[in-house]
């Protein structure tokens, strides 16, 4: 249905309601009762009874439909108007309400068409009842309000006409640019997952026979070749981590990154991550803590992918090992919080601004200085993230200030609570 001549007809039902209820009042004060005009009540009322219950807009055109009512509208209330008296009856005003409806019906020409037709109209009535003499004054105002009215609601209508026009241009350049951009990323997606394939199929046989070269032992190598042997397999690594990153990345934002949740103790999975990176913390001299409840085991259980949860261990332990000098240290802390267990991986390294915090977990985001940056593509805290959230759980990251360190933290709901999987942040 449409609402504004749903509204349109409630307000027809008034106008015959509180003209009916006029002529009432008139007839208990003495006015003679017209036959004529109670017949014309009548079928007023079954008029727009009928419009209003049976809604033609919603069965036939519009255009035709609002033409027909229109003109149905006019001619019962220049009926009325006759019939009540001419320029002595007081139902001249429903011309006023019906110039308003027709100024926001149609457009501003319609508008002063209908006010003209509506004053010649009144006028003749006033000429049938012998009524130009002592009423032309009358007559002169009201026609005169009738052309006003006209201009005024006709001006508004045609502002409000264009406003909606602005706003229907623009609701179909939102639509055209989110089409657009829903194609643009359909086209990201399979070039990420394209390129991504086409960059991972050569690793395998360059990675089998970098293995080949090295399992003849370095005796058969000089010392040259062995270093560009070293160079080639920690390259080939980097190059392995890239894909599978950037396939991840593709995975999160399509909802497709599949998890194999199983019971397993968080403290046992850190502790396991921890010992991998014992060797290059070793090497630069940051010492490695694990911080966990005695009682460990069921107060630290989660129901998660064990692979997918040990790549956030290792991503925020190898963001921590980048950016904290030699000398400090580096602390995972597990606490059962509520019905979720807590990690925490906090550093004494460069520490963040409230700036560089808001924008990180995005992709291909690195908010360090140059002169600070060591590497990688930008990605990881985004995948922690994402499959953080993929878990049910949440994360973020905490920092005094810069030079006060860094505390990366995450929350996946304890084994035996509910959660439902969060969308992953774009």
């Amino acid at each position: 249905m449409y609402a504004a001549e749903d509204r349109s007809g409630i307000v027809r039902l008034g106008v015959v309601g509180l003209a009916t209820a006029v002529y009432v009042g008139l007839a208990t004060q003495g006015t003679p009762v017209n036959p004529a005009v109670v017949t014309v009540l009548g079928l007023a009322w079954a008029y727009i009874l009928f419009v209003y219950l049976w809604r033609p807009f919603d069965k036939l055109p519009l255009r035709p439909v609002s033409y027909a009512i229109t003109t149905l509208d006019s001619g019962f209330i220049a009926l009325f108007i006759a019939l009540t008296g001419g320029a002595e009856s007081l139902f001249y005003l429903l011309w006023y309400i019906e110039i308003t409806g027709v100024g926001f019906r149609y457009n501003y020409r319609a508008t002063l068409l209908s006010a003209g037709l509506f004053a010649a109209a009144y006028v003749a009535m006033a000429a049938a009842y012998g009524q130009l003499e002592s009423h032309g004054l009358e007559l002169l105002v009201r026609v005169g309000f009738m052309f006003l009215v006209a201009i005024e609601v006709g001006l508004l209508s045609e502002e409000a006409y264009q406003q909606a026009e602005a706003r229907r241009r623009s609701l179909k350049e939102l639509e055209v640019a989110h089409e657009r951009l829903v194609e643009l990323d359909r086209l990201k997606t399979r070039f990420i997952n394209t390129a991504a394939h086409e960059l991972g199929t050569p690793l395998t046989p360059l990675k089998l026979q970098l293995h080949v070269l090295k399992s003849q032992g370095d005796a058969h190598l000089t010392p040259p070749q062995q270093k560009a042997v070293k160079v080639m397999e920690r390259n080939l690594d980097r190059l392995h981590l890239l894909v599978q990153d950037v396939l991840d990345v593709a995975r999160l934002q399509n909802a497709r990154l599949s998890l194999h949740p199983q019971p397993l103790d968080l403290a046992e999975l850190a502790r396991e991550a921890l010992e991998t990176f014992e060797a290059p913390a070793k090497e630069a001299g940051i010492a490695l803590r694990l911080e966990a409840p005695a009682e460990g085991g069921v107060a630290l259980r989660v129901n998660a992918d064990p692979h997918r949860v040990t790549q956030v261990f290792t991503n925020l332990l190898h963001n921590a090992l980048k950016f904290t000098p030699a000398g400090g240290a580096i602390t995972v802390t597990l606490s059962r919080e509520g019905d979720g267990v807590v990690t925490r991986v906090s550093d004494t390294g460069n520490g963040l601004t409230a700036e560089q915090m808001a924008q990180l977990f995005k992709p291909f985001s690195q908010v360090h200085d140059t002169h600070l940056q060591k590497g990688g593509t930008g990605l990881g805290l985004y995948i922690c993230k994402g499959i953080v959230e993929q878990h049910g759980g949440q994360a973020g990251v905490e920092s005094p200030g810069p030079g006060k360190g860094t505390t990366f933290w995450f929350r996946i709901p304890a084994d035996g609570a509910s959660a439902e999987p969060t969308p992953p942040s774009s």
